[in-house]
């Protein structure tokens, strides 16, 4: 099975949001190569300038590469 996750996917993880262990969940059935994930190109740029508002900008592009990480473009 093939998905397409949507950045707020990754954004819920990363700020815990409500609802976040669902968003999780899904991640990991990608990691565990259980489902194909695919991102927009768009979502590594967009995960990045919102950690960066936050974070310094090495721990912006750690949490994005992490975040990202088993998922195709």
């Amino acid at each position: 099975m093939k998905v397409f996750l949507d950045v707020n996917i990754f954004m819920d993880v990363l700020e815990r949001r409500s609802g976040w262990t669902s968003s999780l969940a899904l991640i990991q059935l990608v990691r565990n190569g259980k489902i194909e994930g695919y991102i927009s190109a768009l979502t590594v740029a967009i995960l990045y300038f919102l950690r960066a508002r936050i974070f310094r900008e090495k721990k912006a592009k750690e949490d994005t590469k992490r975040i990202i990480r088993g998922f195709k473009f």
